[in-house]
């Protein structure tokens, strides 16, 4: 059916979704659809906060809403330009870095809100206001189901960034614990 076909389609644009704890970084929940990175989730929890972290300190809102992985040995023709809005790479305080659009990027988009950081990438870079509608969307739903367990997790989070080899709670039970998130995501990504 064209619905299935286009859900399909969609499915091979997005590479991977991670959901973390907004202040330790720990993992809550990933779906992977095609991903051929070696880096784990936790790893890219971490760069996520990262990002926010730099964008923060550069002057921003601490946003980032976007960000573009070139290829490897790809030598672009590059130019600069002025831009304002709220994320690395265009953000008020910085330039932006444009040139002719390259199919073969990877991008990330992220958003998060006071308890959860979420990023997902994607091949979808001719359209960045739908890929950010998506993730905005997963943050606000994760936050709605999970609002009430995050809250009561807080110290078992911050126990186990602050000593993760005597901490009880272990990363695989998390992610266990948020994995009916999926159906979810996966109807969001329908609407993409």
């Amino acid at each position: 059916s064209d619905t299935s076909n286009k859900t399909d389609h969609i499915h091979l644009m997005l590479l991977r979704l991670d959901i973390c704890d907004a202040k330790t970084g720990l993992p809550l929940f990933e779906k992977v659809w095609k991903w051929t990175g070696t880096v784990l989730g936790a790893g890219i929890c971490k760069l996520v906060l990262t990002f926010f972290q730099v964008s923060k300190e550069v002057g921003d809102s601490g946003q980032v809403s976007s960000v573009v992985f070139e290829p490897t040995g790809a030598l672009p023709q590059t130019h600069y330009r002025a831009s304002s809005g709220g994320s690395i790479g265009a953000s008020s305080s910085s330039l932006k870095r444009s040139k002719a659009k390259d199919t073969s990027q990877t991008r990330m988009a992220c958003g998060r809100n006071e308890l959860v950081a979420a990023s997902v990438f994607h091949d979808l870079g001719d359209d960045p206001v739908r890929v950010q509608a998506y993730i905005d969307e997963i943050v606000a739903e994760f936050h709605k189901q999970y609002k009430d367990q995050l809250i009561s997790m807080r110290q078992a989070f911050d126990d186990y960034e602050d000593r993760p080899t005597s901490s009880t709670l272990k990363p695989i039970e998390i992610l266990t614990r948020f994995k009916d998130f999926e159906a979810i995501a996966d109807h969001a990504s329908q609407r993409l």
